[in-house]
């Protein structure tokens, strides 16, 4: 705030000591919720004229009455607008709508469902993009009669050319109520459900919590399956970051939720930094290098197939950037204005470690080495495990090497060739807890997502 008040005065000519009286001031009387009409109106200065006499006078500040309140009320617009563009209908967001005849007259259903459900999407609204990720999906989809799943379909762009290339087995689901209604009238004959399924790491908690059934609702018309066989389903969905990708993989190494329906066939649309997060080795920095980035890429094989306009997606956001990263930088300024179809599936290795029963162990081992990678990975090890410093040793490691350099591969081979042979990989499965709890992103409220539980048809 303090900021913010400097900029203003300085045009004023306003002196530094005025300036921290007022603001001083104005702290108070916020946190105290008194209002004071005239509170810049006067202000005491402090005259230091002779060696030890000082006298306080009382002087007017260039600024008036009328001038202060027009001043604070153009701070809290401000404030009011950034709070609003995070959730309703956008500038940006109209701008492209007008732009397009297909959707302007659709411009009120838009409107009315951002402002109902804001965080949400984001929505694929361009038929032309629709047909070139439907195009890549058909290129490279495992098996056009397995079970579809699609979630977030908005006015069903996407949803109409899946069902002229012949995937027939498909199930919506959409969390606002107009775009419900809107593609029930469409699409007659498809299964749709009003559930928030992009949250989902609500239903995976909510189900720990009380026993629930939400998570099976979603895959009830998938049949159970190894992980050995081949895909089982198909995902297709457009996400805003990487909280869904941690979610499918807490609800398939720690839960018995995803991993009963087999291994699945996804096909994402996401941002360059978070597909870079998630497939970083170690090569592209730290900052990006996180237990996430091991974990996804010991669980899935993804594949890059198109980059797609970031703009066709509603409602636009802005890209956000880790400044601290340079890579994270430079892709920004390359493909910012771009968005990732990337298609995973699921490793056949999972099922290996569900099997003797340390999928939670690696869980765990990976949060603990990777969460800090500058850590002396022998020394760090010795404290969990004494004397597992040799056989790190004969594997090529020394005293110096980091967490940080192991790429995912490596961290795989040593917690099968060191921790399991040391105790069966008990050590890092006591005390694990409940990871669903401790490990997902709580950044809504949880009752929201029982608004969503209902099924249009």
């Amino acid at each position: 705030m303090f900021r913010f008040y400097f900029k203003y005065f300085a045009s004023n000519n306003v002196s530094f000591r005025n300036l921290c009286l007022i603001t001083h001031r104005k702290c108070l009387h916020s946190c105290s919720k008194h209002k004071v009409e005239d509170e810049m109106e006067t202000s005491a200065l402090v005259d230091r004229k002779g060696p030890r006499r000082r006298s306080v006078r009382t002087t007017s500040l260039p600024i008036s009455v009328k001038e202060n309140k027009d001043f604070f009320l153009r701070g809290k617009e401000l404030e009011t607008v950034k709070k609003k563009n995070r959730t309703v209908f956008n500038k940006a967001t109209s701008e492209f709508i007008n732009s397009r005849e297909c959707l302007r007259k659709m411009k009120n259903l838009f409107e009315m469902s951002f402002a109902e459900q804001a965080r949400n999407g984001p929505y694929l609204c361009d038929e032309i993009v629709a047909r070139t990720i439907c195009e890549s999906i058909e290129r490279t989809i495992t098996s056009k009669d397995m079970p579809v799943i699609e979630l977030n379909p908005g006015v069903g762009f996407l949803t109409k050319e899946i069902i002229d290339a012949g995937l027939l087995n498909l199930q919506l689901f959409e969390p606002s109520s107009n775009f419900c209604s809107y593609l029930m009238e469409k699409f007659p004959n498809l299964q749709i459900h009003k559930k928030n399924v992009s949250k989902l790491w609500k239903l995976l908690y909510l189900d720990e919590m009380d026993g629930g059934s939400r998570t099976s609702e979603i895959f009830s018309g998938i049949e159970a399956k190894s992980w050995d066989d081949d895909p089982s389903y198909c995902l297709i969905a457009a996400i805003y970051n990487t909280d869904f990708v941690k979610s499918f993989i807490v609800g398939t190494m720690l839960q018995e939720n995803l991993f009963h329906y087999g291994r699945p066939e996804c096909y994402l649309v996401l941002d360059p930094l978070a597909y870079s997060m998630l497939t970083n080795r170690g090569d592209l920095g730290n900052r990006i290098y996180t237990p996430l980035s091991v974990l996804f890429q010991n669980t899935f094989d993804s594949e890059l197939l198109l980059k797609i306009p970031r703009n066709v997606f509603l409602p636009v956001r802005k890209l956000k950037i880790n400044r601290k990263s340079n890579h994270c930088v430079k892709l920004a300024n390359e493909e910012g204005d771009l968005l990732y179809l990337i298609k995973i599936t699921g490793r056949t290795e999972v099922a290996g470690l569900r099997e003797i029963g340390l999928s939670s162990a690696f869980f765990n081992f990976v949060s603990q080495v990777f969460n800090v990678k500058t850590n002396r990975l022998i020394p760090f090890l010795e404290q969990w495990m004494p004397g597992c410093g040799p056989k790190l040793i004969s594997m090529g490691y020394t005293v110096y090497t980091l967490s940080g350099e192991l790429n995912p591969e490596e961290a795989y081979s040593i917690f099968m060739d060191v921790c399991v042979p040391y105790d069966n990989g008990s050590t890092f499965s006591s005390g694990l807890g409940n990871l669903v709890m401790t490990k997902q992103p709580f950044s809504e409220k949880l009752e929201d997502y029982e608004d969503h539980d209902e099924e249009v048809r």
